[in-house]
């Protein structure tokens, strides 16, 4: 469950041999409420924070002497709790992200 109002897109890469982090940055995402109780996400919006982080991330590899062939891992995550139905055909979102928020449950029961 989200439980607070700040959300973040996060690119880190690690050092294979010992973990340690060499790039991280975050974009904050905008939150959609159009409802009390409700939590939305734009997901081009999401989709641009995403490779904003990306591009970030790659562009500072280089500036440590490393490069994109160094990457071992990408790994794409939030709290799981937020869902995008995409067209098949277009490729365009059908609605906003769809989050959850503890207010929703309050408002419903």
């Amino acid at each position: 469950m989200t439980v607070n109002c700040i959300f973040y897109t996060f690119w880190q890469v690690y050092k294979a041999e010992d973990t340690k982090e060499v790039v991280s940055y975050s974009v904050r995402i905008t939150q959609i409420c159009p409802k009390e109780g409700w939590l939305e996400h734009n997901p081009v919006e999401i989709l641009h924070a995403v490779r904003e982080c990306i591009n970030y991330g790659v562009e500072n590899l280089g500036k440590l002497n490393y490069g994109v062939e160094d990457i071992v891992a990408v790994g794409i995550s939030n709290q799981r709790e937020t869902t995008i139905a995409w067209d098949s055909a277009t490729g365009e979102p059908l609605h906003n992200a769809i989050g959850e928020s503890f207010l929703s449950n309050n408002v419903t029961l």
